[in-house]
């Protein structure tokens, strides 16, 4: 007894076809964490009197040098964004529409 099993021919691919625009965000995404945690380990052993131990690294946006760590939110913090777009889009295939996130 053998019975042959097919896919209905609406079924999806596991592998959808992304634009190359919503990759690059997923990329940009991935960079982020990584990136902004050698900026505050960097920042971090550069700065006098920091302990890791007893501050945060959201610290580091105090004092003179606090534009460094304000730089280091902003640069990863829009990619971050662009990712969870891109992953919306790469899920979904395309923009989120305005009820979505506005109810």
């Amino acid at each position: 007894m053998t019975d042959m099993l097919t896919a209905p021919r609406h079924a999806r691919s596991a592998a959808p076809h992304t634009r190359p625009t919503a990759r690059w965000a997923l990329v940009g995404a991935a960079v982020a964490g990584p990136l902004f945690l050698a900026a505050g380990l960097a920042q971090g052993f550069a700065r006098d009197g920091f302990d890791f131990t007893r501050h945060a690294i959201s610290q580091l946006a105090l004092g003179e040098a606090g534009w460094i760590q304000t730089a280091s939110f902003v640069l990863t913090g829009a990619p971050l964004i662009a990712g969870a777009t891109g992953l919306r889009r790469a899920l979904y295939g395309g923009p989120a529409p305005a009820s979505a996130c506005c109810g």
